[in-house]
């Protein structure tokens, strides 16, 4: 059973005992007591451990010294604070938990920027609430304890445990040779194939983006070949110019999504994952997976998760919505459920290790000599910064300059 499935099969038993818990205690301690007795098997087989004693008390820099405060539990970077049950039917008891964990986080930490790799909970054992430092402390609650609340409390736990956004990890999982680009790949480039003049949109599509990349990069099918080695693919007719449409809707796919949990993730509603909507839509049927895309792939989520219109519009990548299929659908669904394991907030949290990312996919997307045949040459970082600085630039977002002969780290040329 995966670490997930643990997760949702015991989020309603994990409730009710918690709720029973509060039911036969007196006092906090009796709760935090039962309370971790509960968590301790489901928390066990997640391999997750308590890494500080109930005794354990923080002074300033994490030091451990008299007088410091208690921390009830303390799992890898979640802080838990108990209270006596029925505090949080007043607003005084939940703020006075709430500003607990946040004193308790600021003692493990000396720096702003770590704050935001701690994630605090606080439980009365009928109700809990959820706090989190997203550029200011913020909170969500108090609700009432239940299967959904307690699994958004065990996914927090499993999420601080996610991947670093790293570029090595993504190409490991998401690159040219991994299963998930293999498949996604693959299904792409057969129904591109199998919709040859079938569906007039996808064929207008795909015509519009082979002249202007075409015009572009000038280049020709036999610079792409070597491409169908990547993605283990054989014949000896293969559609190069299908085949790097079908790996350029991948690559665009993989942004959309990581942007759109990147969103999702910043917003006021940081305790959500938009990629684990993905998942669970693909279990009620891919029908409604789908539904869920077209919102990224019309920019719906950016307008209304981080309130930014025109993000996304309609572009060439987006016509496998039109086509759609289960096996699509399948293929999709592990696209999104392998980007889930990832911690987004690894770009704030490292910055120099996020910068160009998304770049240096695509560089494992594309071997270096297509990608060379192409013409596609990036510009270097300190280059770049120089012609910013030359012209004054200033990091207005209201002003706009053009540079008509720029590059870029798309899979196409952008001016």
């Amino acid at each position: 059973m995966t670490k997930g499935a643990i997760i949702e099969a015991d989020a309603k038993k994990v409730a009710e005992k918690v709720i029973l818990a509060a039911r036969n205690a007196d006092n906090e301690e009796d709760l935090r007591i039962n309370t971790e007795f509960i968590l301790k098997n489901v928390l066990g087989r997640l391999g997750i451990a308590s890494y500080a004693s109930y005794e354990f008390r923080t002074g300033k820099k994490g030091t451990l010294v008299e007088g410091g405060g208690r921390i009830d539990a303390l799992y890898g970077r979640v802080v838990i604070e108990y209270e006596r049950p029925g505090t949080f039917e007043h607003p005084s008891g939940f703020n006075h938990a709430k500003e607990q964990v946040v004193d308790y986080i600021k003692q493990l930490t000396p720096s702003v920027e770590e704050y935001q790799k701690y994630f605090g909970v606080v439980l009365d054992g009928t109700k809990i609430g959820f706090v989190r430092f997203r550029r200011t402390w913020q909170s969500d609650g108090p609700y009432p304890v239940n299967e959904q609340t307690i699994l958004t409390f065990l996914e927090a736990l499993r999420g601080l445990r996610r991947k670093a956004l790293r570029v090595k990890s993504l190409n490991k999982d998401l690159g040219a040779g991994s299963p998930i680009a293999k498949t996604l790949v693959r299904v792409l480039y057969e129904t591109l194939n199998r919709n040859k003049g079938h569906n007039n949109r996808v064929g207008v599509l795909f015509d519009d983006w082979k002249r202007v990349f075409g015009q572009v990069c000038g280049y020709s099918p036999e610079k792409i070949k070597g491409l169908e080695k990547a993605y283990g693919l054989s014949g000896n007719e293969i559609d190069y110019e299908r085949l790097l449409f079908a790996v350029h809707t991948y690559y665009a796919l993989v942004m959309k999504l990581l942007a759109a949990e990147v969103a999702v993730s910043s917003g006021d509603s940081y305790l959500q994952s938009y990629l684990k909507k993905f998942e669970d839509a693909y279990h009620r049927g891919h029908e409604e997976l789908m539904n869920i895309l077209r919102d990224v792939e019309d920019g719906d989520i950016f307008s209304s998760a981080i309130g930014i219109k025109n993000f996304l519009e309609g572009d060439y990548f987006g016509w496998y919505l039109d086509v759609w299929d289960e096996q699509i659908g399948e293929a999709v669904s592990k696209l999104a459920k392998t980007l889930s394991e990832f911690e987004p907030a690894t770009l704030e949290h490292e910055p120099e290790e996020a910068k160009d990312l998304l770049k240096r996919l695509y560089q494992y997307l594309v071997p270096k000599r297509i990608r060379h045949d192409l013409g596609e040459y990036y510009t270097p970082d300190w280059l770049a910064e120089l012609v910013i600085s030359e012209i004054g630039y200033d990091g207005n977002l209201n002003k706009r300059f053009l540079d008509p002969a720029c590059g870029g780290s798309l899979p196409f040329k952008c001016c």
